[in-house]
């Protein structure tokens, strides 16, 4: 068995998504995103949800975050970049909404390799640790097992395209 480091399975998954995403399943899969989102029972109790501003290989969630919007959800839209400054006073969220590159069953997730995200979630979680965290990705992006270190934040809930994945605790 050839071992991967987690740049090479980040390539790779990139590389998947590059061969067999079409631009056009994207707006297709908003839909089903949102129903399936609508449909968890988390989705009632939600008051402050942090979530992203997708790019055009990300899952478009736009329909989500415009329901959260009219169900007078707070919402706030990030755009995580490496010069990106991070969020204040994050206590108040319950609730955020991250796009991945790739995942596994357990909830561990891949981004893009910059770590502003698992700096974004390390710092939600010392101000707040029953934040619900809610991956965004398409199911072709599974892997058996993604590579992780120290600093990754594991997710509690998975939704592609194709399920909700409710990670085990």
């Amino acid at each position: 068995m050839i071992s991967q480091s987690k740049s090479e399975q980040r390539q790779s998954l990139l590389q998947t998504k590059k061969n067999l995403l079409r631009f056009s399943d994207n707006k297709g899969y908003s839909d089903v995103l949102l129903k399936l989102f609508c449909n968890l029972p988390e989705y009632q109790t939600m008051q402050k949800v942090i979530s992203f501003t997708p790019l055009p290989d990300e899952p478009d969630i736009s329909l989500i975050n415009n329901a959260l919007n009219e169900r007078g959800k707070e919402v706030l839209l990030i755009l995580a970049s490496a010069s990106a400054p991070m969020p204040k006073n994050l206590r108040d969220f319950d609730t955020v909404i991250i796009p991945m590159q790739g995942f596994d069953r357990t909830g561990n997730r891949m981004g893009r390799g910059g770590g502003w995200y698992d700096r974004f979630l390390s710092s939600v979680l010392k101000e707040k640790a029953n934040v619900l965290k809610i991956g965004v990705c398409f199911s072709l992006l599974e892997v058996p097992k993604i590579i992780t270190d120290e600093n990754d934040v594991k997710t509690d809930i998975i939704i592609t395209e194709k399920e909700v994945i409710r990670v085990a605790g």
